[in-house]
């Protein structure tokens, strides 16, 4: 099975997974991070070349990562925009069992503020683009509240969506 968290960017999407990934035993690949490192190139040099660069980048990765783990399980942690490529959310909604976390924009904005990740879409008009991606993270599986909750009891809560 694969599993893949999707959401805005600092809804813990990179945390949870690890956890859950400890919690199932299976491996955890963030995308952002396997883009890096199969680019050499960090996600905000990719995005000077502009974004529909980096979603054909992204798309290309997401593509070797899922053909990597076929028949495996694995938890994938998406970047939060992975979604906004038609082809990405069909791969995403069609070959992975696909969790929405979903957090308040106060709480996306906590998490980034202590993050040293480099956020090149998050600016003043973060909030429209959190309501315009919201519909497609919708699309997902499950959706699982994040605020007021520790990672430790996301991964307890998706574990046990999985189990049904």
């Amino acid at each position: 099975m694969i599993i893949s968290l999707t959401g805005f960017m600092g809804c813990g999407k990179s945390r949870i997974g690890s956890e859950l990934s400890k919690k199932l035993g299976l491996c955890f690949v963030d995308l952002d991070r396997a883009i890096m490192l199969r680019t050499g190139k960090s996600i905000g040099e990719l995005f000077e070349k502009g974004e529909p660069y980096f979603r054909a980048v992204e798309l290309d990765t997401l593509r070797a990562v899922l053909s990597r783990y076929t028949g495996d399980s694995v938890i994938i942690a998406l970047g939060g925009g992975t979604i906004t490529t038609p082809e990405a959310l069909d791969l995403i909604l069609s070959q992975t069992t696909s969790f929405y976390l979903k957090s308040s924009f106060e709480r996306i904005c906590a998490n980034l503020a202590q993050s040293t990740v480099e956020r090149p879409l998050f600016n003043e008009n973060a909030a429209a683009l959190l309501a315009s991606r919201e519909p497609l993270y919708e699309k997902a599986a499950f959706t699982v509240e994040t605020d007021g909750k520790t990672p430790q009891m996301i991964a307890a809560e998706i574990t046990a969506l999985l189990e049904r």
